[in-house]
Formats: structure tokens, C-alpha cells, sequence
């Protein structure tokens, strides 16, 4: 594989003020179309831009990030408390799956207060420093969710839509299914190199970085540690990167932070592109199902993590997914459909089951794209 020198190129900046301040009547304001333009354009060429003039307070985020670092810094024992299991998606985890391959990372996912059959119920963590832990998660979920609300009339004003148009879609059966995601990069030992290319590495290039303190011995994200592989249950080699993978829903709002490893890359043009964060901004990316709602005139790109070998880092990516009962299928105003009609619910099952745990190839998108159908008939 060639092995392409990421460019530090930034993605589009983009001020939502005058979206912010006209959200219930996009169209009516010049300056508010002007930015639904920009949003437009960025989602079509990227996938990715980031925001600012969100209107998402800043005390609010102030309060998230302190709990979010007060329960990465907790006892394992508080933790695997409150631990994800097969039937239950929302909870603590730090042997997830991206694309069939570990991660290097520990996570904490909390979802809609409602629960559901398929994503489970939220768990909230005990213990000392964690007492207000719940409420200024709660709080960031609902600032996240406005946003993301927002962010959806402008897509579908970019689209030649009532800027409500997707409304119906995100309020059908019992509602949205989004849910936060905290993340915790430990420092990696044995980081794969910026200029990868795209896929897992072959030995020796920094994929298998922790066999290289032994081939009987790994590191278990969040630990710190050095463990046998015999005694981890299933024996993994932990990849210090995140492969490349696009969001299974419609936008991504993205927590990250300026004083941290900018270890965030988008694919774009056949080249990674790292993903700087600008001071007291969100970083916005289209996901699978906005693709399919938009014609692929969004993009939902591909984008990974690398890990670093001397810092930590943290990051919180908020998933605006739909209903599960929501059948998602190319608007009416992008022309002949280019995939047929996708349940959310079941797509987003069978994701889960490619995380949680190896179950063979991972679902995409392009299983519904209209060609691929037909070669199944």
C-alpha cells in the first residue's frame, strides 16, 4: 500500500451564527442562507468542517469535560461497574471492534434517557469525584442534540428542502436513538506512523506495537499495565490506531481539544488530511445515513485516530442517529435513487454486533446501494 503523507491542509470553518440566530426560518435570511450554502458545500466536498458560533454554552462544556476527565481518572473497579455487555450497547468498554480489529482506547457510551430493545439503558458510574457526573452529561447531550437539530435543517436547506423536512424522520416511533461517546487515548508505546496509508499496517510498520514488548505479553488500554496474554481473556493485540471507518448515522457532533495530540485524519482526495481543532468549535461530520438520505451528495467519510506514543487524549463524539423504526431512502429532490429503502434499526443492530464482537464482514451502506441490490436479485 502506498503510504501518503497526511496534509495538515485545514477542513472548512464554518460560523453558525446567523444559523443560530434565524434557526426557525433558515431561508428567510440572507446571511443564514449564505451559511446553509457553506455547510452545503463543506458536506459535499469533505464530510467534515468545523463550527463555531454554535450557541452551545460554554459552561456546559466547561462542566462536561471536567466529568469526563473525573471518570476516565477513577478505579477500574468504578468503571467495569457500570461495563457495556451483548445485549446492552450503552456502558463502559475498552475492547471494541473497529472493522473486526481492537482499538486502542477505552470508552464510556450514554444514550437517550428512554432506553430502548436494541441499544439498551444508560449506566451512570458511582464513586468518589463523580457526583455531578450524571447532570453535566445530561446537560452536554441536550446542548449536543439542539445542535445537531440545527445542523439537520440546514443540511436539508442545502438539499432544496424545508429546512423541517427531516423532522418527521427524527420524531417517528419513540424518537432519536443518539448517544454520546466518551473517549480515552492512552499514550501508545508503538504508534502507527502519521503517513499510513489506509487499512491495517503489516508487522513492523507499528500496528502490532505492543507484541514488541514481548510476543507473549500485550498492553490493555486504560490499564497502564503490562498483562500476559494469558491471562486476558481473549488474547487480543491492541492496533495504537483507530482503522478508518465512516459514523453509521446522520451527523457527528465532535468534542475535541487544541492542547491534545491532533491525531484526528479525514480521508479526502485519496489523501489524510489531520483534522486541527480551532479554540471553542465542534468538528461536524456527515454520517452513513445522511449519505443515503442526501444521494451521496454528503459524504460520509472515511477518518481514523492515531494514537501517540508520549500524550494522552481525550474526545467526545455526540451520534445523532434516527428512530429505529425510521426507513431511510435518497430525498425526493436528488433525482433517481441511487439505494433502496435502509432500516435504521436494523442497521444499526448489525453494527453493534461488528463492534461488540468479531461477527464477520461489517455492514455498510453500499450493501443498499442500488447496484449491489440488483446483484443479489
Amino acid at each position: 500500500r502506498a503510504m501518503n503523507e497526511p496534509s495538515f491542509t485545514e477542513v472548512p470553518v464554518v460560523d453558525l451564527s446567523a444559523v443560530v440566530l434565524h434557526r426557525h426560518d433558515i431561508t428567510a435570511h440572507p446571511a443564514a442562507r449564505a451559511v446553509a450554502a457553506e455547510v452545503a458545500a463543506a458536506c459535499s466536498e469533505w464530510g467534515f468542517f468545523q463550527c463555531v458560533g454554535h450557541g452551545v454554552p460554554k459552561d456546559v462544556v466547561r462542566d462536561f469535560d471536567a466529568a469526563m476527565r473525573a471518570f476516565f481518572s477513577a478505579s477500574r473497579e468504578h468503571k467495569v461497574a457500570v461495563g457495556r455487555s451483548a445485549t446492552n450497547s450503552r456502558g463502559y468498554f475498552d475492547d471494541e471492534l473497529t472493522k473486526q480489529t481492537p482499538d486502542w482506547k477505552e470508552c464510556l457510551d450514554v444514550g437517550q434517557p428512554w432506553g430502548s430493545a436494541i441499544d439498551g439503558v444508560n449506566q451512570w458510574p458511582t464513586g468518589p469525584g463523580l457526583e455531578q457526573f450524571r447532570p453535566a452529561i445530561e446537560r452536554y447531550y441536550e446542548a449536543c442534540r439542539e445542535l445537531a437539530e440545527t445542523l439537520l435543517c440546514v443540511c436539508a436547506a442545502g438539499l432544496g428542502l424545508p429546512q423541517n423536512y427531516f423532522d418527521k424522520e427524527m420524531r417517528s416511533g419513540k424518537g432519536h436513538t443518539s448517544y454520546i461517546r466518551l473517549n480515552h487515548y492512552p499514550p501508545c508505546p508503538d504508534p502507527a506512523p502519521s503517513e499510513w496509508g489506509t487499512g491495517e499496517p503489516p508487522p513492523g510498520v507499528g500496528h502490532l506495537g505492543i507484541n514488541k514488548v514481548g510476543e507473549d505479553r500485550c498492553m490493555r488500554p486504560g490499564e497502564g499495565l503490562v498483562y500476559r496474554c494469558a491471562s486476558y481473556a481473549s488474547a487480543r493485540v491492541f492496533l495504537p490506531f483507530f482503522l478508518e471507518h465512516s459514523d453509521a448515522g446522520c451527523v457527528t457532533v465532535l468534542r475535541q481539544y487544541v492542547d491534545e495530540p491532533a491525531s484526528l485524519q479525514v480521508l479526502h482526495n485519496g489523501q489524510w488530511r489531520r483534522v486541527l481543532p480551532h479554540p471553542d468549535s465542534f468538528t461536524i461530520n456527515i454520517g452513513d445515513m445522511m449519505q443515503v438520505w442526501s444521494n451521496d451528495r454528503y459524504v460520509a467519510p472515511l477518518h481514523r485516530v492515531l494514537a501517540a506514543r508520549e500524550a494522552e487524549r481525550f474526545s467526545a463524539p455526540f451520534f445523532y442517529n434516527p428512530p429505529h423504526e425510521a426507513l431511510i431512502a435518497p430525498v425526493p429532490t436528488t433525482g433517481r435513487p441511487g439505494y433502496t429503502p435502509l432500516g435504521w434499526g436494523d442497521f444499526r443492530r448489525r453494527r453493534f454486533q461488528g463492534d461488540f464482537a468479531d461477527t464477520g464482514k461489517e455492514v455498510q451502506i453500499a450493501d443498499w446501494a442500488v447496484s449491489s441490490t440488483q446483484a443479489r436479485l
